[in-house]
């Protein structure tokens, strides 16, 4: 636990928008051209940051909606590795996640650990927290809400700034500010999703993806991929 606490008590970092970062984030229209609009709105934000004391990346809590094989999922990931310069915490929430996932478990109880929201706050290498990270969340529609430990409960304070800025996670005891950190959703249909989830979300509407061809006719999904996890972290 001790070690835990120390990650997130040291004096924060934060990931800041450059040049490079937005223009290969502009890149991935090439090979996801169906995200058009959300790279748009990426690129706007990554802009806007330079206005904020710490220059620090900050968008609303997005959730892209769309078909299986639309490419949402993999865009996500891959719009993470150039903003991080790593991949993203990546919840799966097909599986029936607890809240305590993200909250963490009473140290008491055994095998108990942090949770997933303070996890993505790491930093590698110091004890330097990093105050805006991105996590994804994927299949959103797929939550069982009658679950006695349903993750929707946790939603509700995570999304919203004023309620984040105290975050409790169990393992450790304590507040943390999660305000900053940023949250991209994925679905196949809002139709299962509650109205409060929702109405804390921008909803991007994803077309049926089609691989972006040159002349050669080949698919150059993995030369951009490869170029979306290089760089480091700043």
């Amino acid at each position: 636990m001790e070690k835990v606490f120390k990650r997130v008590i040291g004096i924060p970092k934060y990931l800041v928008a450059d040049e490079e970062k937005i223009t290969r984030i502009k890149d991935l229209e090439t090979v996801y051209p169906n995200m058009k609009e959300v790279i748009d709105y990426i690129v706007l934000n990554l802009k806007a940051s330079a206005l904020r004391c710490h220059r620090d990346i900050s968008f609303r809590p997005i959730v892209l909606v769309g078909g299986p094989g639309c490419g949402k999922s993999s865009f996500c990931s891959d719009l993470c590795k150039i903003v991080m310069g790593k991949p993203p915490v990546k919840i799966d929430l097909g599986n029936n996640v607890a809240n305590f996932s993200l909250s963490g478990s009473a140290p008491e109880f055994k095998q108990a650990r942090h949770g997933l929201i303070i996890e993505s706050m790491f930093s590698e290498g110091d004890n330097h927290p990093l105050k805006n990270p991105i996590i994804q969340f994927d299949e959103l529609d797929k939550i069982k809400k009658e679950d006695s430990f349903s993750i929707e409960s946790i939603f509700y304070s995570i999304l919203e700034k004023a309620n984040s800025k105290r975050f409790y996670d169990n393992y450790i005891g304590m507040n943390i500010d999660a305000s900053g950190i940023n949250y991209i959703f994925t679905a196949n249909s809002l139709d299962n999703i509650s109205s409060p989830i929702i109405n804390r979300l921008k909803i991007f509407k994803i077309e049926d993806y089609t691989p972006c061809t040159h002349g050669n006719g080949h698919d150059h999904r993995g030369k951009i991929e490869r170029k979306a996890g290089e760089g480091p972290l700043q």
